[in-house]
């Protein structure tokens, strides 16, 4: 039960005004740091007590450069807005510590080198940057703005300066990059920042909590908190400092400041800046500027040192074998003013552990996207329609039929946490009727062609839009893989959902080798053609995965029923899918993707392409794409392919859903499903993964 009873509304005052508390007593508009009474309660609020300890600031000013000024008793009894019933220490399992200051946090060394005020990229290896990127998929190398300097205290959360937020949200495209060190070469200790030595993850920010009573006047409160999309993963060179809950500082103690900014215009991206100093006490401090107890001061040893290079910056300690935060630079010139993170434990407490959840058998997790859950992605890619409801509630994003948003779920926090679904049959992963599918005339008689011949890939189907009245508009590609099935892109079919009472009117043309001809002929030599007629089906069920996210294309993959069976020839036939892992394409093995997706500048489609590519390891392909891969992560569940430098054409826009594929034995495997598209870029190209998603294929299918 919290112990202000009584709730009065104040009347907006400047400072030296007299208010009316909300106490219903007399009091005076003071900076926030002027009031003994209220300093706990406005450095370290309680969740739920916010909207109470608002009714005490003199003004609803809404400008961000405004001082904090609250309304403050004359009396000098303590006034502590507090929960009674809340005695959690900074140790107790419900505490700070419960998410930071695991085993392996601030295990560094304390032989650090700074050289005129750089320090190696090895040293502090917990120190991250918060940066803007311009144009990030074209230009990925380009930097526009490190806004701040933060520092990683678990796998999942970020702390950082108060000052550097705003500038974090005047920028549309901004990010969390983590710089680890390599030191793959010998001469790696010297120049530890050249690309041979160094390396980088991409994080976008899931929540950003900035402290909600900072005052960018006096800067008090000048701390905020962040979490990451995904976890970061440990090693010698990325991991997390610990936090100073129960230990302090002596006089005259070494402390090190040390940041990739230089104010907020950095020129300079590339190196660490730091500086050395000591501590001293606040009544030194106090002699030459204000200081509360919820700030550290520190004299640098560089007197020269300029009064803003180091704004935001965090200080650090190396105390029992360990590296510790203590703070982070607010103001000051040779004498600096730091931000006291040993009195913020209850405020960090509550802006922490967000990311915490119970699963529905009550079990604790954390919230993360699937693809991290291991356990959770398996069932998920390959749920069953009777397992679609049980599994549903292990999310955390508010409706799984809105698909633009990032799927979240809650990943139980044991290796074998429960997953409750009903009882199921085993089923038999062969779908493919070997007698017939993933065979093609052309390979009778060429294999090593360019050439699209008309009976070339005859399970390559186009879906189009049945309410145009010329049947001309292609929405993707796709698959035939039974006489009845066709497999495509989940991305495809959304727009194109079918509410249960409309009449379905998707149509699928297979056949095609001229997108705009229902008839299609190539002409030879002479008066020799190849000729066939195209058939053309209405989708009698839109079947799109339960837990598709157009947010990063996770399980993007669909079928489609047909009214009717289709009649094979040479020109219509299926593809195989994998039986098991023999079925599957190499590492550096030749795929083949086809479709008749246009390039970005053409308005018509026109011919069936034939695209060559390489299947490249998943490892290297995160290394590839890291700019975009922070969007759409590359998994397990994905193939990755490098596309031919002299390929004739490139797979683009309309092309989605189509087959990626390679020959075995002159029998056609689809390996993979178009899930996006880059015309041409020089990065490598993503897809989903066929054979892990057989299950569901077949657990979705009728005879």
């Amino acid at each position: 039960m919290y112990l202000l009873l009584w709730l009065f509304t104040l009347i907006a005052k400047t400072l030296g005004e007299s208010c009316v508390h909300p106490t219903g007593q007399v009091g005076e508009c003071v900076p926030i740091r002027s009031c003994p009474s209220l300093l706990w309660s406005f450095t370290n609020p309680k969740f739920g007590v916010w909207d109470e300890l608002l009714k005490f600031k003199c003004s609803d000013n809404d400008d961000v450069d405004a001082p904090l000024l609250v309304c403050c008793r004359t009396q000098d009894d303590m006034f502590v807005f507090e929960n009674e019933e809340d005695n959690t220490e900074a140790g107790h399992s419900e505490g700070p510590l419960r998410l930071a200051n695991v085993e392996s946090c601030g295990t560094a060394s304390e032989d650090v080198k700074i050289d005129d005020g750089v320090a190696r990229l090895q040293d502090f290896p917990w120190l991250v940057k918060l940066i803007a990127i311009e144009n990030y998929l074209d230009e990925p190398d380009k930097v526009s703005t490190v806004a701040c300097t933060g520092v990683l205290i678990n796998r999942r959360n970020v702390i950082y300066s108060a000052q550097c937020f705003y500038a974090l949200l005047w920028n549309a495209t901004f990010m969390v990059r983590i710089d680890n060190y390599v030191g793959s070469d010998t001469d790696c200790d010297q120049k530890s920042y050249s690309p041979r030595c160094s390396d980088f993850q991409l994080y976008r920010v899931e929540v950003y909590d900035l402290h909600l009573f900072y005052d960018p006047q006096t800067k008090l409160n000048d701390i905020a908190m962040l979490r990451l999309h995904a976890r970061v993963p440990f090693s010698d060179h990325m991991k997390p400092i610990c936090l100073p809950l129960a230990t302090n500082l002596n006089l005259g103690e070494t402390l090190y400041t040390v940041g990739w900014n230089i104010t907020f215009n950095i020129s300079d991206v590339s190196v660490k800046r730091a500086y050395v100093s000591k501590y001293i006490s606040n009544e030194e401090c106090e002699k030459t500027q204000s200081v509360s107890v919820y700030e550290i001061c520190t004299e640098a040893d560089d007197k020269k040192l300029d009064e803003d290079r180091a704004i935001g910056l965090p200080l650090m300690a190396f105390q029992n074998d360990r590296w510790y935060l203590y703070g982070f630079e607010t103001q000051g010139k040779s004498t600096k003013i730091h931000t006291r993170l040993q009195n913020y434990w209850q405020w960090m407490q509550g802006v922490t552990g967000g990311e915490r959840c119970r699963t529905p058998d009550n079990e604790m997790g954390e919230s993360m996207h699937p693809t991290e859950c291991d356990r959770l992605m398996d069932a998920f890619a390959n749920a069953s329609p009777n397992e679609e409801d049980a599994l549903k509630k292990f999310g955390l994003t508010s409706d799984f039929d809105e698909p633009d948003d990032p799927l979240k779920v809650c990943c139980g926090l044991e290796p074998n946490f429960t997953i409750s679904l009903p009882e199921s049959e085993n089923v038999d992963l062969e779908i493919s009727n070997f007698a017939y599918c993933g065979l093609q005339h052309r390979d009778d008689y060429v294999f090593d062609s360019d050439e699209v011949s008309v009976d070339e890939f005859p399970w390559l189907a186009v879906i189009l839009d049945g309410n145009l009245p010329d049947l001309d508009g292609a929405v993707c590609g796709g698959s035939l893989i039974t006489h009845r099935y066709v497999l495509s892109s989940a991305q495809c079919m959304t727009y194109y959902k079918l509410p249960e009472t409309y009449v379905p009117r998707l149509i699928v043309r297979l056949g095609h080798y001229k997108a705009a001809n229902k008839s299609n002929c190539v002409h030879f030599d002479q008066d020799l053609y190849d000729c066939n007629e195209v058939q053309e089906y209405v989708v009698e069920e839109n079947i799109i995965h339960p837990f598709y996210s157009a947010f990063d294309n996770t399980n993007d993959i669909a079928l489609l029923r047909l009214q009717r069976s289709v009649e094979f020839s040479d020109y219509v036939r299926p593809i195989c899918l994998p039986r098991s892992e023999q079925d599957v394409a190499l590492e550096e093995e030749t795929l083949f993707i086809t479709g008749f997706g246009r390039r970005e500048e053409e308005l018509f489609i026109h011919v069936k392409k034939k695209i060559r590519a390489t299947l490249i390891p998943i490892e290297s392909c995160r290394d590839k794409v890291k700019y975009k891969n922070y969007i759409q992560p590359v998994t397990d569940y994905q193939r990755c392919t490098e596309e031919f430098e002299n390929s004739t054409d490139v797979a683009c826009v309309g092309g989605e859903g189509g087959p990626v594929m390679f020959s075995r034995k002159l029998r056609w495997f689809i390996e993979g499903i178009t899930t996006n598209y880059q015309c041409g870029r020089p990065y490598p190209t993503s897809y989903l993964r066929v054979y892990k998603y057989l299950r569901w294929i077949k657990t979705h299918m009728k005879p």
